[in-house]
């Protein structure tokens, strides 16, 4: 009888640390689904006012938004240094990031400072978060965007000019820096430009 009630002792205590595992783990899970919704409209905002930022700042003010911009050397320089900061405060705080981001868009706007492959028009608007998945501090956010476009399409260094508006999908994705939620990477699909590049120097980084 001594025996027996040993190994039911055995059993009972095996059980119990099963339970409380079990309840540490899913206290563990709730946890952490807390913290992900809570940190999601953040996200969202953070990618919203990104894009927007973005968006503007690959086109030329609007009054030189012509074949021949004529856009004042002052006010090139100007207008390169406001996007590279503007941009530059969405992302995290890494030098290549930023680099590899704000000499994109100097390009782009370079180009069409020059008159080559000048965006007129260029506006985006959400229509849903498709997803937003959290992997081990890194969050990849997917936007479903309605994108008005007219310009030179699939090649930014094109003459060609068109007039579209179509539904298009954006990837962001987002970390913790300094306690803040920022960009680490960003691709908009634009009819003027082809992400593939943007999406292999992204594999190749991270």
């Amino acid at each position: 009888m001594g025996v027996i009630m040993k190994k039911l002792d055995k059993i009972n205590r095996g059980a119990m640390l099963t339970a409380f595992v079990l309840l540490c783990v899913i206290g563990y899970l709730v946890g952490l689904a807390l913290v992900q919704n809570a940190a999601k409209p953040v996200i969202e905002q953070l990618c919203s006012d990104y894009i927007r930022t973005e968006v503007r700042y690959s086109m030329l003010p609007a009054q030189y938004r012509a074949e021949a911009p004529g856009m004042p050397d002052a006010e090139r320089a100007a207008y390169l240094a406001d996007m590279a900061k503007d941009i530059k405060a969405y992302l995290i705080d890494d030098e290549l990031t930023s680099k590899f981001t704000v000499d994109n868009l100097q390009t782009r706007l370079e180009n069409q400072m020059n008159g080559i492959g000048v965006i007129y028009d260029y506006q985006k608007t959400i229509v849903k978060f498709d997803s937003i998945i959290f992997s081990d501090g890194i969050v990849t956010v997917s936007v479903r965007t309605n994108t008005v476009f007219d310009g030179p399409v699939n090649n930014s260094l094109s003459i060609d000019r068109q007039q579209m508006a179509v539904e298009t999908t954006d990837t962001l994705v987002v970390q913790k820096d300094g306690g803040q939620w920022k960009v680490v990477y960003a691709s908009l699909t634009s009819p003027a430009t082809d992400n593939s590049q943007n999406e292999y120097e992204y594999a190749g980084k991270y």
